[in-house]
């Protein structure tokens, strides 16, 4: 494994894909887009290192291009654990 900055000056993992992979916590992560009829979303997909060398990675929630920059960083926060989603108690 082989770390390397993805351009924006973040820490990223080289890997197989063309995509940024980052590190967070021991589970790696990398953001993908899903294109469904009506709009696309953005999905972010994790998993561990031999899940990633192998194109096996999990798939988060999707969400939605459309929202404003706070309401992506919930949504980034709620899908990797940092913050609990408000009404998930």
């Amino acid at each position: 494994m082989v770390s390397f900055l993805d351009g924006r000056g973040n820490d990223a993992v080289k890997n197989s894909s063309v995509r940024p992979t980052f590190e967070y916590n021991g589970q790696y992560y990398r953001v993908d887009e899903v294109c469904f009829s009506d709009k696309p979303f953005i999905v972010i997909e994790y998993g561990t290192y031999d899940e990633l060398m192998n194109n096996a990675m999990e798939d988060a929630e999707p969400f939605p291009y459309n929202l404003t920059e706070e309401e992506l960083l919930n949504e980034v926060k709620y899908s990797l654990g940092i913050e609990v989603c408000p009404g998930e108690y």
